[in-house]
């Protein structure tokens, strides 16, 4: 069985413009798949649309859009039941035998999806982690000029220039000190369930994981106990 809807992507193109893409998700796996449409804004997208409007009614040529969009849909969804008769239904063969592009999903909007989902649960201390993180992952976006961070990026060398990053980074506790190698263990190990949760929803495959090789490891830290007659002091 296979979903289809369309969702637009966050972040414009360098024609400041945003483009919708159709997600499909097939057996569990989902690819977001890229269409001709380009709107200027994206309060001029509606996802919960009833009926065919997803592009809303005061947009120039919005019928001729929706139009555009309604056809992609019906021809992804016939192209479906054609690949599923004969037993070769993927999202990848799904988008050959459209002649459209594959877009590989947003890993950081799927972070900052994940990391919602946490707060929303009461994780208000883990929500705080992983904000650290997708807050470090979207500085180092920038500094190497990525128009973002996608599942297909999310390679060993991405993780070990990462890893680079990550020890320049300014430690925010202790101003003139940078992160503690420890610190910098717990990012990768938040970044490590994210990306073990995206294979288990179907966004990234099991054998892409850049951690079956990518490894870090902190420093061993020595911390103090209070002996008995330092306890006894602070009691009284």
């Amino acid at each position: 069985m296979a979903t289809f809807r369309f969702e637009l992507n966050g972040r414009p193109t360098r024609n400041k413009t945003y483009v919708v893409y159709l997600r499909v998700t097939v057996g569990g796996k989902r690819k977001l798949i890229k269409t001709m449409v380009e709107i200027a804004r994206p309060s001029d997208f509606n996802a919960k649309c009833k009926g065919e409007n997803w592009i809303r009614g005061g947009v120039r040529d919005a019928k001729v859009l929706n139009a555009q969009l309604a056809d992609i849909l019906a021809k992804a969804k016939e192209t479906y039941k054609e690949l599923d008769k004969e037993g070769e239904v993927t999202t990848v063969a799904l988008a050959k035998e459209m002649n459209t592009e594959v877009v590989s999903p947003s890993f950081l909007a799927f972070a900052r999806e994940r990391a919602q989902m946490i707060y929303d649960n009461g994780g208000w201390r883990n929500w705080r982690k992983y904000c650290g993180l997708i807050n470090k992952l979207d500085a180092f976006r920038k500094k190497r000029r990525m128009a973002d961070i996608t599942v297909a990026d999310m390679t060993v060398e991405l993780l070990t220039r990462f890893d680079n990053f990550l020890h320049k980074w300014e430690n925010e506790r202790e101003p003139g000190k940078l992160l503690h190698p420890n610190t910098i263990e717990v990012q990768f190990n938040i970044l490590r369930t994210l990306v073990h949760r995206a294979i288990e929803v179907g966004i990234m495959e099991a054998s892409k994981d850049p951690f079956l090789v990518f490894k870090y490891k902190g420093v061993k830290t020595i911390k103090e106990k209070l002996d008995d007659s330092e306890m006894e002091r602070i009691i009284n």
